[in-house]
């Protein structure tokens, strides 16, 4: 018999206070598929920027500028693209799956087991 996942958050449950504790939604890992070159000279860019880190080989992890002390500074003027954005929905998708553990932590709630769902990528 097949197991489905119970969702221990749904979309409803994300409210403006639970977002203003988290601030996930304001970090964005990308990695550059660039050539030892290009990587050493996109690192020497980034050096002093400090919205910027380098967490791997071509692996970096950008944070909103707008983000201060762990919370958007423009939260009642934020763009649209922040304010569609919506963690649980994002997770149900299968896109951050990790950073859904994280929100429900936040949330003062159980995390979910990602491999025994086979959610783990």
């Amino acid at each position: 018999m097949k197991q489905y996942l119970e969702w221990p958050l749904q979309e409803s449950d994300i409210t403006s206070e639970l977002c203003a504790k988290c601030a996930i939604c304001c970090h964005s890992t990308i990695s550059l598929p660039w050539d030892n070159r290009a990587l050493d000279w996109f690192d020497t860019i980034i050096e002093k920027n400090e919205l910027v880190e380098k967490v791997g080989h071509g692996t970096y992890e950008f944070t909103c500028g707008y983000l201060k002390d762990n919370q958007c500074s423009i939260y009642e003027d934020r763009p649209q693209l922040c304010r569609d954005y919506n963690c649980v929905t994002w997770a149900k998708c299968g896109k951050d799956l990790q950073s859904f553990n994280k929100v429900l932590q936040i949330a003062g709630k159980e995390t979910i087991d990602l491999e025994q769902w086979g959610l783990f990528r």
